[in-house]
């Protein structure tokens, strides 16, 4: 998976939400975000303008569930 999921996420925003701020379908962003299908250039582009983060960001690998779960706890300590 990659971190564009977890960007998104982390911004409260929903595929939907993405989607209609995008020409990107529903479809294509989730196989996207699972690693499956890739991006244009463009679309990349248009995706990261619309996260405000970097392509690299989006790219990069998701960090593992237990990394996401233990820095959670401890920003709640």
């Amino acid at each position: 998976m990659l971190k564009a999921r977890e960007i998104r996420e982390r911004q409260g925003k929903s595929l939907e939400d993405v989607v209609r701020l995008t020409s990107i379908s529903a479809g294509h962003l989730s196989r996207f975000e699972t690693g499956v299908a890739r991006l244009s250039q463009e679309k990349l582009q248009e995706l990261a303008a619309t996260l405000g983060v970097t392509i690299d960001e989006l790219l990069a690998p998701a960090e593992p569930a237990a990394a996401v779960a233990s820095t959670k706890e401890e920003m709640s300590v």
